[in-house]
């Protein structure tokens, strides 16, 4: 889909210049080692804030800031399903009578100082690089004028009042101004003095006050014996506190698998199911994951129906009432032995002839539940017509304690069917209240009628294969022409662009079994399903893949700062990001003829040189390189085609300015 212009009003403008040099000149920069951490540095008692840069290595800040450049802000008015027409074709266009949305500006690509990478390594597996400086206190003294003094230039004063706060919040540290440089956009992790011990970091994060409001910054962890609150931001605010939460905008649940560890930032969450069991095959009873482990205390038992097997043992124990008790008494013994707090039923692809069975097997199911003071949750499907389906949505809701509506899988189908769903069931008398969107962090590729989920990292992996047409050796001078293989549009692919039909960014590509699209799943999609939460009034949402994976995008505070404060920004991903972007250690990268095409021109020093192709979802920058061997007399045998290897970049999730007209907390 085309993306915004530079002229387009509602654009930002371009990334600033630093001065700083740019990240990817430098051959170090692609050959770097994971990094754990780095040594605490202790703080002196009377210190409110510790400041810890995280950089490059090679030492300096990278050159712009991204919290500052990455959204062009939408509007629901922007969108219109009814007239969406194929994904491909139709994204360009708003079908609201807003002409043509803004195009990418022709012939753009991002400079040098246009990319946020943090490092790249040269090795087969994609990795995310974290590299960490010693953190530098800028808090060291107290100055006459009651400021504190810091190091690189910074000072931070405790404001004598705090600004009146939202209902449901209450302030747990002072609000502290920050003076200082705020040129480069090196993240940093924040330690902040609390007023008061708090041990459970649960509902806390770091707000700032701008414009006469309060902005969720990020969630923070307890530290220093709970004294003191800590999170990553991607630059320093010009102010900080920490609040934390009484009362919450919507509902927040989580779902993740047996085993996976929970993420740190979903610590909110009211529900969170361990998709851990399902319907063994040939008896009436569970299956349990070796994975499972200990107790679930405190969390809810997810059983699911995850294969056709699953579903056809669920239908065959919802055709027979003493099998279906029996089913019933496995759900409860199995509640009862993991000590969970409650079920969470999965029970996808069950027949429509099944309703009235299923409606009273969980009816049923609820009773014995409350009996033993345990929680039930239901997930029900969106339906794919008009037609009755094996989900009663106003039983359901009298019978559980919640409703969890799982979306379409195919991304370019979700807003048409799941509001036309919504709508259909508002008007048949569903609280909408009462049900809870599910959101899954996974991205989707299809291929023929298959759609499957796939990680952030395998589908920017896909984006960034690259080649090189090598017939024989490569000389001084030679011209290679480089190829984005699967975003090249000269070789009838798509590029990556924003689709409005999904609102995803999306890219099309000639795979093996024909053509297939992968839709990217990130902060910025996510803020448009949470939209479309608000838009039908939901009473809440549930993050599907909710554990820590490094493999899928960052969207906790996008989703934080909806469930707990009820603010949401929608905007897309800034246009040049999408475009892809080719750096050489030696060499001349000359233009292609078209986006995803370049042509590498051979130094005169011989040996191996390295090119890597870059490309960015608009949040996280990958990078694949291959290695290309220059002699004196370029060989002028016939050499096997250089092979690629996948390299990886990230950019912390940055705080986009401005937002649309959404409830302010409260």
């Amino acid at each position: 889909m085309p993306g915004p212009r530079d002229d387009d009003p509602r654009s930002e403008p371009p990334p600033p210049d630093h001065g700083h040099g740019d990240p990817l000149d430098d051959a170090n920069d692609f050959e770097t080692e994971d990094v754990d951490g780095a040594a605490e540095v202790g703080t002196p008692e009377f210190e409110p804030i510790q400041v810890r840069r995280r950089y490059l290595e090679g030492g300096g800040p990278s050159a712009f800031d991204p919290s500052r450049f990455v959204g062009h802000k939408r509007t629901d008015d922007d969108f219109d399903n009814t007239d969406a027409g194929d994904d491909t074709d139709d994204a360009g266009r708003s079908g609201r009578g807003g002409g043509d949305l803004p195009r990418d500006p022709g012939g753009f690509r991002p400079g040098a100082r246009e990319l946020r990478v943090l490092g790249v390594i040269a090795a087969l597996a994609v990795v995310t690089l974290a590299l960490f400086l010693p953190p530098v206190n800028i808090l060291s003294r107290i100055g006459g004028s009651g400021s504190i003094v810091a190091g690189e230039g910074f000072t931070t004063r405790a404001r004598s009042s705090m600004p009146s706060l939202p209902e449901g919040l209450e302030a747990v540290s002072s609000l502290y101004d920050l003076e200082g440089k705020r040129e480069s956009s090196t993240p940093v992790t924040l330690t902040v003095r609390l007023s008061r011990q708090m041990d459970d970091g649960k509902a806390m994060a770091f707000y700032t006050y701008v414009g006469g409001e309060w902005q969720r910054l990020a969630s923070v962890s307890p530290t220093d014996g709970g004294k003191s609150a800590r999170a990553e931001l991607p630059t320093v605010p010009t102010n900080i506190a920490v609040l934390r939460r009484a009362s919450f905008a919507h509902q927040l649940g989580v779902m993740l698998g047996a085993g996976d560890t929970l993420d740190a930032a979903a610590g909110d969450a009211g529900v969170v199911s361990v998709l851990a069991g399902e319907p063994a095959t040939g008896d009436d009873g569970l299956q349990l994951s070796d994975r499972l482990g200990g107790s679930l205390q405190g969390r809810y038992l997810g059983l699911t129906t995850s294969t056709a097997v699953g579903a056809a043992g669920v239908n065959r124990i919802l055709n027979d009432s003493s099998a279906t008790r029996r089913h019933i008494d496995a759900i409860a013994g199995a509640a009862l032995a993991t000590q969970a707090a409650g079920v969470h039923i999965d029970y996808l692809g069950i027949e429509p002839g099944r309703r009235a069975a299923f409606t009273t097997f969980i009816e049923q199911l609820a009773e014995r539940l409350k009996r033993e003071n345990r929680g039930l949750v239901v997930t029900v499907p969106t339906p794919a017509g008009t037609a009755p389906d094996a989900y009663d949505w106003v039983a359901l809701q009298r019978a559980a304690n919640a409703v969890w509506l799982r979306a379409p899988a195919d991304p370019a189908a979700y807003y048409d069917q799941l509001e036309a769903a919504l709508r259909t069931r508002r008007e048949n008398g569903v609280d909408l209240a009462k049900v809870s969107l599910v959101i899954d962090r996974r991205s989707r590729e299809r291929a023929g009628d298959v759609i499957r989920a796939l990680t952030l990292r395998e589908a920017l992996t896909t984006a960034s294969a690259v080649r090189a047409r090598v017939e024989q050796g490569i000389a001084p001078g030679d011209a290679i022409t480089l190829s984005a293989a699967n975003i090249d549009q000269e070789a009838g692919n798509t590029g990556l662009r924003w689709d409005d039909r999904s609102r995803a960014v999306m890219f099309v590509y000639a795979g093996r079994s024909g053509s297939q699209t992968i839709w990217i799943e990130n902060r910025f999609s996510t803020a448009f399903r949470l939209d479309l939460a608000r838009r039908y009034a939901l009473g809440g949402v549930v993050v599907e893949g909710a554990g820590r994976d490094e493999t899928l995008p960052d969207v906790w505070n996008t989703v934080l700062s909806y469930t707990n404060d009820g603010q949401l920004v929608l905007q897309t991903p800034y246009g040049p990001y999408l475009q892809p972007q080719w750096r050489a250690t030696d060499g001349q990268i000359e233009p292609g003829s078209s986006s995803g095409a370049a042509v590498w021109r051979a130094p005169a020093r011989t040996g191996a040189h390295r090119v890597t192709l870059v490309i960015s979802d608009g949040v996280v920058f990958l990078g694949q390189q291959l290695t290309l061997n220059v002699t004196a007399d370029g060989g002028r045998t016939p050499t096997p085609t250089p092979a690629a290897s996948p390299t990886a970049t990230a950019t912390p999730a940055a705080t986009s300015p401005g937002a649309t007209a959404t409830p302010k907390a409260r």
